[in-house]
């Protein structure tokens, strides 16, 4: 039945990710089932992330592409989609097909100024065809201090200075986020698991807040947050977060489990 379409897409999910290699896994059978469906138009609810997780159930390059291409008619503006098919547009070995990944990545740009992969997406198409100086230009828009400490993006800059030829301020850039970030970072984690051994929940949350806000991208911080909200019974803002994890990594089924297990407490 249609109403269940989103559970047998969870558990196909879940199945996969326990025996990804045994062919006789129901998973597999269950991914059929659901393209069946999908080709019949009965799964026209499915949100733009369930369709990008129903094309992982599939090792076809081509099925994988079809499921997405029909999500995008769906979803048109949805970044993380245009993101996934520019990519594997920009694999396929077709000059065409990389033309149209670089059209792709420049609209997600434009029309999604503050989604940081769609940035740093086409700083890397640029780079990689030797517009070293055009992806450093972009990339150096979007410098900021919060922004710095995001790993990806400090990598793709540092890259880019250096195939510019601007390798000592790439040098000292490696060197200074070295030496910060680790000593920041080491620190705050530390104070944060006495916090939560001690019980002060509260302030453990309060200090992974903080540092959330200064790295938005750290995945360890976000779900650091998610173990505290759990410990103090706040099921629900454990859900939130594990949601948010879900938008920036989409095919992360371990985030999956976690929010299966919530659910089921």
């Amino acid at each position: 039945k249609s109403e269940n379409y989103h559970d047998a897409l969870l558990g196909a999910l879940l199945y996969k990710d326990a025996q990804p290699r045994n062919a006789a896994t129901p998973w597999r059978d269950i991914a059929d089932r659901l393209d069946a469906a999908r080709l019949r138009g009965e799964l026209d609810d499915f949100s733009a992330q369930e369709m990008m997780w129903l094309a992982t159930l599939f090792e076809e390059r081509w099925k994988r592409l079809e499921i997405r291409e029909q999500a995008r008619e769906r979803y048109p503006d949805d970044p993380r989609l245009l993101r996934i098919i520019a990519r594997t547009y920009e694999r396929m070995g077709s000059n065409k097909k990389a033309l149209e990944a670089g059209a792709i990545f420049e609209k997600l740009v434009q029309d999604h100024p503050d989604y940081l992969p769609g940035v740093l997406e086409l700083a890397d198409y640029w780079q990689d065809r030797g517009f070293s100086q055009r992806a450093l230009e972009l990339l150096e828009r979007y410098r900021t201090p919060q922004n710095i400490r995001i790993g990806d993006y400090a990598s793709a800059l540092i890259r880019a200075l250096e195939t510019v030829e601007r390798s000592q301020e790439a040098e000292q850039l490696r060197a200074e986020l070295s030496d910060s970030h680790a000593n920041t970072f080491n620190l705050a984690w530390h104070d944060t698991e006495n916090l939560i051994v001690q019980r002060k929940l509260d302030d453990a949350l309060a200090l992974i807040r903080t540092y959330r806000t200064r790295h938005p991208w750290s995945v360890s911080w976000m779900m650091k947050e998610v173990e505290v909200l759990r410990a103090k019974g706040d099921l629900d803002g454990a859900l939130a977060i594990l949601e948010e994890r879900t938008a920036l990594t989409p095919y992360h089924v371990s985030t999956l489990k976690k929010q299966a297990d919530l659910l089921v407490l």
